[in-house]
């Protein structure tokens, strides 16, 4: 339930406080006790509500779902600073030494920058994916550096996955064998998840694709801090640019890559526009099996 997972992330948090990081410790420490605030905070408001009651993004919805979950928002904001208050104080001794540090540093603080967006998880590992396409918005050595997150993407536990294919196949006929015949760890990782190989009961192999644990929720938190706090503070220092409305862009993409069945529509339409054509039966979309496939998971 909601508890033993704000339980979990505060164990986690404890485990990165003693990590070999002691710039970050105290204010990881302070986001453990924060998080096992959360517990009982998350417990008094209700465990079944979704922050997008649509499973689309609103950020209304996400700030009114957060107004009465303040701790948790705490918490995050913690971690987010802590986090990232290496590379700022770097690229503010660059600043305050002239355009010529900032210049000669510039690839340096890109792979920091890159590094840090890994450490603060899917949602900014997606951000940082859509930002290294602005050259509107980003020097090139920055544009190079985030190119990096394209495959810089640590995997979930094979365990979660497991646990998260069971709650969204249920009891369909062949499930457990299904997850008999996946790999032991992924074959890919990616911003939002995860793909195995594996096989159908029959024999047929398959790639099955699986969630990140709790992404509608990470992303609707994150996506109100990058809204409210980070793009009127970007904007403020001189960021050109709609940045509310760029993060509300890639807020609606962020949230409309997690529905999966949606993805599996778009792949059978796809093969029949292509049957239909001259590049039948060169060009196709894997097909879907819809028996092992759902929202968050993709057979």
């Amino acid at each position: 339930g909601r508890a033993e997972d704000g339980i979990q992330q505060a164990r986690v948090q404890w485990q990165l406080y003693g990590s070999e990081h002691p710039a970050e410790q105290v204010g990881l420490g302070l986001s453990a006790l924060l998080l096992l605030e959360l517990v009982r905070e998350v417990v008094a408001a209700g465990g079944d509500e979704r922050p997008y009651p649509r499973d689309a993004y609103d950020p209304d919805a996400a700030r009114a779902f957060f107004v009465r979950r303040p701790l948790e928002v705490l918490a995050r904001a913690v971690e987010l600073g802590v986090r990232s208050a290496g590379f700022g104080g770097a690229l503010l001794s660059d600043w305050l030494a002239g355009p010529a540090a900032l210049e000669a540093n510039a690839e340096e603080r890109a792979l920091q920058l890159a590094k840090v967006l890994t450490a603060l998880g899917p949602t900014f590992i997606k951000a940082g994916q859509s930002a290294s396409i602005r050259t509107d918005l980003l020097a090139p050595p920055y544009i190079r550096g985030l190119t990096s997150l394209q495959d810089q993407v640590p995997p979930f536990p094979t365990d979660e996955a497991t646990a998260l294919i069971r709650e969204e196949l249920g009891e369909a006929e062949g499930v457990e064998a299904l997850l008999d015949s996946l790999s032991a760890e992924p074959v890919a990782a990616a911003s939002l998840g995860q793909v195995y190989r594996g096989a159908l009961p029959d024999g047929t192999p398959i790639a099955l694709k699986v969630q990140r644990p709790r992404m509608a929720r990470q992303i609707a938190l994150d996506m109100l801090l990058i809204r409210e706090v980070l793009a009127p503070l970007a904007s403020a220092v001189g960021l050109p640019g709609d940045l509310v409305g760029t993060a509300d862009a890639w807020g609606e993409g962020f949230v409309a890559e997690l529905d999966y069945s949606a993805e599996a529509a778009n792949a059978a339409l796809f093969n029949a526009n292509v049957r239909q054509g001259q590049l039948s039966g060169s060009v196709f979309a894997p097909p879907v099996v819809e028996g092992f496939s759902s929202r968050r998971v993709l057979t």
